[in-house]
């Protein structure tokens, strides 16, 4: 349970960063 959810949170914030990441790049 624990273990999955830590997965899914470090999932989200790579989406995040690359998100991010990709915002930075276009400005």
């Amino acid at each position: 349970g624990c273990f999955r959810q830590s997965i899914t949170v470090v999932t989200i914030y790579a989406s995040l960063g690359e998100e991010a990441l990709v915002h930075s790049l276009n400005e």
